[in-house]
């Protein structure tokens, strides 16, 4: 019996989805390595050296998701998945066995140019295997295998960090990190390539034939499925008529529009302090006297709040939509901000205090909780669904590069701004999370549940100051629309045999 297409559909994403666990991993796993690197010969960062240490891993990032862009339709989906993981596990190599700390920088941008590549093509390519009404759950799961890969990072590091001595104590932590990315390079081609990449290169029938698999038990004669056949085949049609993808990104109002809103979700979600936490937790609890061990043992119990945000974003996202969870999301953090700057204000490092201690760290897990739910996960949803057949590819990386260049940034600035002027640096984050809310409340539309090939009437015609927009689908994802698209390819399929005929 084949297998329920919902089932099929979270499986395929699932494995994909391995590639946003070695992000989540390496991302985590800095917070141990730069203590554990202390005292170690070659090694003792100072604060400027342990903000490129991680930071050259977003650089590497921001290149990778350039380039994926050109490698996801010259070599399609899944080539794009093994190029980026054959370039994460040879940076990871290079971090594992790095003798110094020129070494280890070197690595880690090796390995951020896999990453980079990971996040622009995995969440576009569950994007497009996925029906509408799932869209949302399918590509949650980019930032649930992040949280994924953080949660046992953090604990694999803390373990590391208190049980184990010298060198091995960063170099086992960055080692078995290479292990999930080269099951996903082996196993990659076992599972189907994108439906709309199949259609871009004219096999028609290898494109109807996964997209029966992927929605409708195989069933190549389904209405859904010769509706979203025919729906692709004329934005394909149209893709191809334009030209440069590049200018095409920029060439209508519509597609500068959810260009500049890609951006900006990406941008906006490094700075509501999410990154900056992540990797230097233990910098910032040295400020109100925590020790690193229980700083780290801190991060790891976060780490597994952060997953249960993430799952329950994952379930949720189709509901709830993805508006209203970034605007509530950033008012939350907004708060945990101001609070935290109380606390550090009132109980610094040298007047320890339990209740402070634990009161700082409840609304550390707030936020952990809260990011991980909405800002954290929608941002790779969102820019995912929004852009056009004809540049997706270069508009997802775009947006990529864009949430790496900021993220760069974050890693740059933070320790150097933890060191100098302490629990100022919250400031920022409560402007950007409260100053994020009204952006996403005034510019962003809704977009759960439509259709791929409708977002360009959303952007084209929702007003831009979206509380005053009026638009609806055109059609809705029951029956009718069902009909419609399935006239469209019964009308395609006569006009091909009647050429054939005449022929």
């Amino acid at each position: 019996m084949p297998m329920n297409p919902k089932l099929y559909q979270w499986l395929i994403g699932c494995f994909a989805a391995v590639g946003s666990f070695t992000f989540g991993y390496d991302l985590g796993v800095i917070a141990e390595i730069l203590p554990a690197l202390q005292g170690v010969k070659g090694f003792s960062p100072s604060s400027n050296e342990q903000g490129l240490i991680t930071s050259l891993l977003s650089v590497g990032a921001f290149c990778g998701a350039f380039f994926a862009s050109w490698l996801a339709d010259a070599i399609g989906r899944r080539g794009t998945i093994l190029a980026a993981t054959i370039l994460f596990c040879f940076g990871a190599a290079l971090q594992a066995g790095s003798q110094n700390n020129g070494f280890l920088m070197g690595g880690r941008f090796v390995t951020g140019g896999g990453i980079g590549i990971y996040c622009m093509i995995v969440p576009l390519y569950q994007a497009e295997i996925a029906h509408p009404s799932v869209r949302g759950y399918l590509t949650a799961l980019q930032q649930l295998f992040l949280g994924l890969g953080g949660l046992i990072s953090s604990w694999v590091g803390y373990g590391c960090y208190v049980h184990l001595t010298g060198e091995v104590r960063f170099r086992l932590p960055l080692a078995l990190q290479i292990a999930p990315a080269a099951v996903l390079g082996c196993f990659i081609y076992m599972f189907p390539e994108s439906p709309r990449y199949l259609m871009q290169k004219d096999r028609q029938e290898d494109a109807l034939q996964t997209l029966a698999n992927l929605h409708a038990h195989g069933d190549i004669t389904n209405p859904l499925v010769l509706g979203q056949i025919a729906e692709i085949r004329e934005h394909m049609d149209a893709a191809r008529s334009i030209g440069n993808p590049w200018k095409e990104m920029v060439g209508s109002a519509s597609n500068r529009r959810r260009l500049t809103i890609g951006i900006t979700i990406q941008a906006a979600t490094q700075l509501t302090g999410g990154s900056a936490i992540s990797y230097f937790l233990p910098e910032i609890y040295d400020l109100m006297g925590f020790s690193t061990s229980r700083s780290l043992l801190i991060n790891s119990i976060s780490s597994i709040i952060a997953l249960v945000g993430e799952i329950s974003c994952m379930l949720l996202v189709d509901r709830l939509g993805r508006r209203w969870p970034l605007i509530i999301g950033s008012i939350v953090m907004s708060i945990t901000f101001i609070i935290g700057a109380i606390l550090l204000v009132k109980y610094p490092a040298d007047q320890l205090n339990n209740s402070a201690h634990w009161g700082f760290t409840v609304v550390t897990w707030v936020f952990s909780f809260t990011y991980a739910s909405t800002a954290g996960t929608i941002s790779w949803v969102y820019p995912s669904e929004i852009f056009s057949n004809s540049s997706r590819s270069k508009s997802v990386a775009v947006c990529t590069m864009t949430s790496f260049a900021f993220s760069t940034f974050v890693s740059q600035v933070t320790p150097i701004a933890l060191e100098n002027i302490g629990w100022r640096y919250y400031i920022l984050y409560v402007v950007c999370n409260l100053s994020n809310a009204f952006v996403f409340w005034a510019f962003f539309p809704e977009t759960s549940g439509i259709p791929i090939e409708e977002m360009d009437n959303l952007f084209s015609e929702a007003s831009l100051f979206i509380p005053l927009s009026k638009w609806t689908p055109t059609n809705d994802s029951g029956r009718t629309e069902l009909e419609i698209r399935a006239e469209k390819q019964e009308v395609y399929v006569t006009n091909q045999e009647n050429t054939a005929n005449v022929a």
